[in-house]
C-alpha cells in the first residue's frame, strides 16, 4: 500500500544496528538459529512502511574515515539522521504526505523525542510527522539509577550487595550533578557491563549476563546469529556493503560508545514533554525488563511537565486483553494522545519477546484504536 503509514526505527545503544530491529524483531524476515532466512508472521511491514536506519555513525555497516564524523551527542545523531530522512523524502518525493512515526527502542528514548522536536521547530519541514512509540524507553538516565531497589525486591541480591550496590549508584548520581559525565558513564560501565576481570558487578551478584529480562539469565537475543549472517561474504555482496564489517551492538561499536561519553547521562525530558503537548505519544514496556524497568519511567512520567500532566495522574489504568480466550496481554493508560503500555512477560525487547502482542500495539496505536 503506498499509502500506508511510515515507520522510522531506530534501535538503542548507542551503537546498537537497527538491523537488529530488522531481523530479529518486526521485519520480514528473521533468521533462525541456523543462520537461515524465514518470513515473520508478525512482520510490522503487513500494515506499514517500515525504514531502518542505522545511527550514530560507525553502527552496522554505516562508517566514516575520519574521526571527526562521528556524532559526539545527541544533537549531532539527530542532525544526521533529520538529513538523511530529507534525502529519502527527496528521491521518494510520492510518499512525504504519507503518515510519518519515529518508532524505536531503549535509548531511542532519547533518539525519538530528539528527532521529533527537530522536525517541529524546522518550519520548513514537509515530512508528516504524527507521532513516536518508543519501547522501554531509555529518556530520563538518572531515572533509572535506583536498580538496588528492584534487585532486593526481586530477590536477585541480598541486603548486604543492595547497600553495595546503591552506594555505587549514588556514586554515579552524584557525578552527573557535578556534571562529570565521563566518569558517571565509566562508573556505570564496572556496574553494570565491565569491570576489571571482564564481569560486571550486576553479574558478581546475580549471576545474569543480560539485564534484559528478569526470567532469562543469559539471554542470547539473536545479535550473535545476526553479526555472523551480515558478515558472510554473500550476503555483504548481496547488500552492496563491500568489505565492510558489520558492527551491530554497543560491545562492538567501541568508537560510537566512547564518543557519546559525555552525552549518555543527559535527560531528554524536557524535548519529551513538548512532544508530548504536539504529537501522539505512546511509551510501552515490558513488565520484566531490568536496565529500563517500567516502574522507573513510570516515576519519571508521574514527573514529567506537560499541558495533561494532572489528567495522566487521575487516570485508570486498563487491563488490555485481546485474542479467542481473552488473554491478559496487558496494561493501558491513555491519557488525550499519550499512551503508556504495559506488555506482560515481556522484557527489554517487547517485539521479540511477544511479537504477537506488540503488532497488534502498534496497529492499534496508529490507527487510533488502542
Amino acid at each position: 500500500d503506498v499509502s500506508a503509514p511510515i515507520l522510522l526505527w531506530l534501535q538503542g545503544g548507542p551503537g546498537a544496528s537497527s538491523m537488529f530491529g530488522l531481523f530479529i524483531e518486526n521485519g520480514p524476515f528473521q533468521i533462525t538459529k541456523h543462520c537461515k532466512i524465514e518470513c515473520r508472521k508478525y512482520s510490522w511491514t503487513k500494515s506499514f512502511s517500515m525504514l531502518y536506519i542505522d545511527q550514530p555513525v560507525g553502527t552496522g555497516f554505516s562508517f566514516t574515515d575520519d574521526d571527526k564524523g562521528y556524532a559526539k551527542n545527541l544533537n549531532e545523531s539527530t542532525d544526521n539522521v533529520y538529513n538523511a530522512l530529507n534525502q529519502f523524502f527527496l528521491m521518494f518525493n510520492e510518499l512525504s504526505r504519507n503518515e510519518f512515526y519515529v518508532t524505536g527502542e531503549s535509548y531511542a528514548g532519547k533518539f525519538a523525542p530528539a528527532l521529533a522536536y527537530k522536525i517541529q521547530n524546522d518550519i520548513n519541514s514537509k515530512i508528516n510527522l504524527k507521532g513516536i512509540a518508543v519501547g522501554n524507553a531509555f529518556v530520563d538516565p538518572i531515572s533509572y539509577l535506583d536498580l538496588n531497589s528492584l534487585l532486593y525486591e526481586m530477590s536477585l541480591i541480598d541486603k548486604q550487595q543492595r547497600r553495595l550496590f546503591e552506594a555505587k549508584e549514588m556514586e554515579i548520581k552524584e557525578l552527573i550533578k557535578q556534571e562529570q559525565l565521563s566518569e558517571a558513564f565509566k562508573k556505570y560501565e564496572i556496574l553494570f557491563r565491565n569491570s576489571c576481570n571482564g564481569k560486571s558487578l550486576f553479574f558478581n551478584f546475580t549471576g545474569y549476563n543480560s539485564y534484559y529480562s528478569l526470567i532469562h539469565q543469559n539471554e542470547e537475543c539473536g545479535s550473535e546469529r545476526l553479526s555472523r549472517f551480515l558478515n558472510k561474504c554473500y550476503v555483504k555482496k548481496q547488500l552492496h556493503v563491500g568489505n565492510r564489517t558489520y558492527k551491530g551492538d554497543v560491545k562492538s561499536n567501541f568508537q560510537v560508545v566512547t564518543s557519546f561519553m559525555k552525552d549518555y547521562f543527559l535527560s531528554a525530558k524536557e524535548m519529551l514533554s513538548v512532544v508530548m503537548d504536539n504529537y501522539r505519544v505512546m511509551l510501552y514496556s515490558g513488565n520484566l525488563d531490568i536496565i529500563v524497568a517500567p516502574v522507573f519511567n513510570n516515576r519519571f512520567l508521574n514527573n514529567l511537565r506537560w499541558k495533561h500532566r494532572d489528567e495522566y495522574l487521575k487516570a485508570e489504568r486498563k487491563i488490555w486483553r485481546f485474542g479467542k480466550e481473552e488473554n491478559i496481554v496487558g496494561y493501558i493508560k491513555n491519557v488525550a494522545n499519550f499512551y503508556e503500555v504495559i506488555i506482560r512477560n515481556s522484557g527489554h525487547m517487547v517485539p521479540l519477546d511477544k511479537p504477537e502482542a506488540a503488532f497488534e500495539m502498534i496497529q492499534k496505536f496508529v490507527n487510533n484504536q488502542l
